[in-house]
């Protein structure tokens, strides 16, 4: 295929993109609770904030009152291909264009795996297109970092089916892609794309097991994946230490493993996407449906044609696996719906840790694209005078998913967020920690009882994006328990919950009393967070707290009495019930067994150097030094230069205890398992780079 019509599908490739790449804001998938405003936009422009400033964060201080960054895979803080986007431009437009990259990447795979298996520019270049547009892309848009390692999926196998057909260099590209994948920060489609490359493997070699070369690709592919995971450990080892402490640690039970399946009424959607309604104007059904993303896996319906067409006559044997493969996928989404599922969930290892069976059409998406291309070839060399009608296909694909997927991609005026920002945001004089209650829970309930138009429905979600979301500063508290938990360890999730409906036995903290105001019990827990400032619709009050702003159904509170950043406690207690106790006072809560608190006055503490991953303190004891930032046993404190205790204050912050005199205290994070794992990527790379150069002198010598 030329170069001309290389351009032009790679422009194709961009459509879904192009609202965003033309200043739009992604409000995807329900605005206020959204995955990517909530969580995915803070990592991001955290990361690029500190990249900017030539500096890899290991530590985030202000979500949830400081959370492990690198560690937590999701925030993708080591996939260095969105690294300069971040970095230099602004969260909108970086936005667009990490979304763009990652639809490229996908589609560009997707077509070097076609022209791997023996298929035509033509078909391989409808391959790449219907997959890099394919519904499941388009729908989690939200989830960056699992759109980013779905992109790779191609990559891998095109590597893998290299590698079977004698290309020796492949095998090591295969372990850098692995790496890549994991950094993305999405396990599972890394886990589901481990599962098909083995599958594959063995489809493969299996059948011709007594020739030697079989037995040594087999060994080659071993070793790829090994090299690969040695490259990844670098994120995949901290990961595994901080899960061990997080409410994941045990992986889940069968049926949180098979809950949000692929309702199977909704395969109509295959065909004709728009018959079940929009979830943005209120027309998407309700009830006990699998949510609404989940279930968008429209691929086109040329795409669906030509999968047809390339089952006919003789079929190669990649097709025959990609249409089982595809098939098999298919079936998997439905979980516990069919037997199959819980057949796998049984037999192959690792089924437990995830949830979300949908999430296998994305290999399906990729074997109908597959079919799809080679279909359009067959199609071409039984009609050759159709070729110059080809770009015809590509143009009305492209058309087909781009407005199809309206109903899954919602976006605002950048104006109309950007500009009204400081009418919300004129009270907070200082970055500090935010909360923000009811928003969602507001904006949700008005959704149902009335649905409005798309306009209307997106409106409180633009007031929402007044709040400075760039100084990385909100702490969603209501947030965390729907399933984000596992971003903190249990002690700071525990706390951060605030309703603690996900903790067994813990007593309920109301939030909103009936007269619609912010309770004391739960306000008295921000301030012991130290919380500044808090965001209510405008009809709650807030208690202890004074107005600062207000404006298009939001009004701003500042917190009278917040816990500064550092102190010496003069005072602090051991109950035996904890819980009552951070309820009923703000006195520092420390573990029984502690020294008898003096009962004097608390005294101030300088914060002398702050960044991601240190403090330095200056303070004067005696007492006890509390730190408003969340335990992590991976930090680690000097007092004057030698090591010190650190202890848990309020079940979830940092204390130091002081003896009598000026001290100087510093605070250093790093994760556990780094180390390990940087030895281990070291070793790694220096596996491929040797591998490497070992092949490429093979292909020399005559």
């Amino acid at each position: 295929m030329s170069r001309r019509a290389s351009a032009l599908w790679t422009l194709l490739a961009l459509a879904p993109a192009s609202p965003l790449l033309f200043g739009d804001v992604l409000l995807q998938h329900d605005g206020g609770v959204s995955d990517w405003l909530h969580s995915g936009l803070g990592y991001r422009v955290f990361l690029g904030r500190e990249l900017a400033r030539g500096h890899l964060p290991m530590w985030m201080p202000d979500l949830l009152s400081g959370v492990p960054f690198l560690p937590q895979i999701e925030a993708g803080a080591l996939y260095f291909p969105d690294w300069p986007i971040w970095a230099l431009f602004d969260a909108t437009t970086a936005t667009a264009i990490s979304i763009a990259a990652a639809i490229l990447v996908s589609a560009f795979g997707a077509r070097g795996l076609a022209r791997c298996y023996g298929m035509a520019g033509i078909g391989a270049t409808f391959t790449g297109l219907v997959f890099g547009m394919a519904g499941f892309h388009l729908a989690h848009l939200k989830h960056h970092h699992m759109h980013a390692a779905a992109a790779w999926i191609p990559w891998a196998l095109w590597c893998l089916e290299s590698g079977l057909k004698g290309n020796v260099r492949a095998w090591p590209a295969l372990s850098i892609v692995i790496s890549i994948q994991a950094f993305a920060g999405h396990p599972q489609i890394s886990y589901y794309t481990a599962l098909i490359l083995v599958v594959r493997t063995l489809v493969v070699l299996v059948p011709r097991w007594r020739d030697a070369s079989a037995r040594w690709q087999l060994v080659a592919a071993a070793a790829s994946a090994i090299l690969g995971g040695m490259l990844a450990a670098l994120v995949l080892l901290p990961t595994w230490q901080f899960n061990a402490t997080s409410m994941r640690a045990t992986g889940m039970d069968w049926k949180a493993a098979s809950d949000f399946p692929f309702w199977l009424g909704d395969t109509v959607s295959l065909l004709a996407p728009r018959l079940l309604g929009s979830y943005y104007n209120g027309t998407w059904p309700a009830g006990n449906r699998a949510l609404f993303w989940e279930d968008w896996l429209y691929l086109g319906l040329l795409p669906l044609l030509g999968a047809i067409l390339a089952l006919r006559g003789e079929i190669p044997s990649w097709a025959k696996f990609w249409f089982w493969t595809s098939l098999s996928c298919g079936l998997l989404t439905a979980g516990a719906s069919l037997p199959l599922y819980g057949i796998a969930w049984t037999l192959i290892p690792g089924m437990h840790l995830f949830r979300f069976p949908q999430r296998f059409f994305v290999i399906a998406a990729l074997g109908i694209a597959l079919l799809a291309g080679r279909g359009l070839s067959l199609l071409m060399e039984r009609r050759p005078s159709l070729k110059r009608w080809v770009f015809l296909v590509f143009i009305v694909h492209a058309v087909d998913v781009t407005v199809a997927s309206r109903a899954v991609i919602a976006t605002g005026p950048r104006a109309a967020w950007d500009a009204p920002r400081s009418s919300l945001s004129r009270g907070i004089r200082a970055p500090g920690r935010i909360s923000v209650i009811g928003g969602a829970e507001a904006w949700s309930n008005r959704r149902r009882q009335i649905p409005p138009t798309l306009p209307i429905d997106m409106r409180n979600m633009e007031s929402l994006g007044r709040i400075p979301i760039e100084n990385g500063a909100i702490a969603f508290g209501w947030r965390t328990p729907n399933g984000y938990t596992n971003m903190v360890r249990n002690s700071t999730g525990r706390y951060w919950t605030l309703l603690r409906f996900m903790i067994p036995n813990a007593p309920h903290v109301p939030v909103i009393d009936r007269r619609s105001h912010v309770s004391e019990e739960y306000t008295r827990l921000l301030e012991r967070a130290g919380t500044t400032h808090v965001f209510v619709p405008d009809d709650s009050t807030v208690p202890n707290a004074d107005l600062v702003a207000s404006d298009d159904g939001w009004s701003v509170f500042a917190l009278r009495h917040p816990r500064p950043r550092a102190f010496v406690a003069g005072r602090w207690t051991s109950p035996i019930d904890e819980d009552g106790a951070l309820l009923s006072d703000t006195i520092p809560v420390v573990p029984r067994g502690s020294p008898r608190s003096p009962d004097v006055a608390d005294r101030p503490a300088s914060v002398v150097e702050i960044n991601t991953d240190r403090l330095e303190i200056a303070a004067e004891g005696p007492g006890l030094l509390v730190v408003n930032d969340s335990y992590d046993p991976d930090w680690r404190v000097s007092v004057d230069g030698v090591s010190a205790p650190m202890i848990t204050v309020d079940t979830w912050q940092r204390g130091v205890w002081l003896a009598p005199g000026a001290h100087v205290i510093v605070m250093r994070y790093w994760p556990a398992g780094l180390s390990a794992g940087m030895i281990l990527a070291l070793l790694g790379a220096a596996g491929c780079a040797l591998w490497t150069l070992a092949t490429r002198r093979k292909a020399a010598r005559p």
